[in-house]
């Protein structure tokens, strides 16, 4: 079952899901728009083959900033970017992450994406840019839509690499 808007506000009434900081306007028809934040990691122009998924390949790979009022998405290339709130979801709740419209006609581009039961934490968002002109985003600006589904039953609980992660997250070793 998708949770319409009523149903997110009453899921956060009780606990079952929290957004932080939480703005009323995220609230949408049958989902949450999460908001961008202010940090992407962007890949090295370099002639490393990246074949492993260690900590230290990651970090000679990809470097992390922080970005003024608009994070820049150039044509053509990749980057982590991650969302302004936190979210937590309980063990019977599971969400799925879609670009908003807007960003998507102006060729961005995200993998699919779910939010497992159990979840706490900001989200890592891939986003490639398609198009043949950079893309700019307003920090601070709705930019993923997630809608939120209930399970048969409860699961067991989200524990992995990404638990708890704050700002953009590199790939993690398995």
């Amino acid at each position: 079952m998708i949770l319409s808007g009523y149903d997110i506000l009453k899921y956060m009434s009780q606990g079952m899901l929290r957004i932080e900081p939480f703005d009323m306007s995220v609230i949408r028809e049958n989902g949450v728009d999460l908001r961008i934040a202010d940090e992407i990691a962007v890949q090295k122009e370099s002639s490393i083959i990246f074949n492993s998924l260690s900590v230290e390949d990651a970090e000679k790979y990809m470097v992390k900033m922080k970005c003024g009022e608009y994070i820049r998405i150039p044509a053509r290339k990749f980057v982590l970017a991650t969302t302004l709130e936190t979210v937590r979801l309980s063990a019977s709740l599971v969400g799925f992450c879609c670009l908003r419209s807007t960003w998507a006609r102006m060729g961005l581009m995200i993998p699919p994406t779910i939010i497992d039961a159990g979840f706490e934490g900001q989200l890592t968002i891939e986003i490639y840019n398609a198009g043949e002109y950079t893309v700019s985003i307003p920090v601070g600006s709705r930019f993923l839509h997630v809608v939120f589904s209930t399970t048969t039953g409860p699961c067991i609980p989200y524990a992995g690499k990404y638990q708890h992660q704050k700002g953009v997250t590199l790939p993690k070793k398995d």
